[in-house]
């Protein structure tokens, strides 16, 4: 298991790099082969506890928030609940902005932070409850994707039979 930001997945696993890459639908290339493991959808996380939680829960007090925000920069301020913000005439407060998923729910659990994340991210963590989003903010689909040179190879195929079955 590897990070593959900023990597050229489809020559990694023509090079056999990689075996098979989980990855968001939009990110396939059309040369590769892919299955989708599931649809993801985004929720609010933010810590038990959290102030908010006091108030009526509404695109009022969700944009009262400060959040933090992934992006694979680690530069960018604007997501895709910024997007669909805008198109309503609002705005949200996002004070840090970070490159990976994986540092999210601790730093909800040290502050008063939130975040817009993929629910399979926070399901189960610690500390943290969720929101649904009191908007409309599309979500994707999670696909794993390879490389033609192993569509036809008996482990690889017992390993994507595999990975059908898991919960990523």
């Amino acid at each position: 298991f590897l990070s593959i930001q900023g990597r050229e997945i489809e020559k990694m696993l023509e090079h056999g790099e990689l075996d098979i890459a989980v990855i968001c639908h939009s990110a396939v290339s059309p040369n590769l082969f892919y299955r989708r493991l599931h649809h993801e959808r985004y929720v609010c996380a933010m810590r038990e506890q959290h102030p908010i939680l006091q108030q009526k829960w509404n695109v009022d007090s969700f944009c009262a928030l400060n959040f933090v925000l992934v992006s694979l920069s680690g530069d960018s301020f604007v997501g895709a609940t910024d997007k669909s913000l805008e198109q309503i005439g609002l705005s949200r407060n996002v004070v840090l902005s970070v490159q990976s998923f994986a540092i999210v729910p601790e730093l909800l659990r040290q502050s008063d932070l939130a975040s817009v994340v993929p629910y399979h991210l926070v399901q189960n963590a610690y500390g943290i409850i969720t929101k649904e989003i009191p908007l409309e903010v599309e979500g994707y689909d999670k696909v794993m994707t390879w490389h033609e040179r192993t569509q036809h190879d008996p482990v690889q195929k017992w390993l994507r039979d595999v990975m059908l079955q898991l919960e990523v």
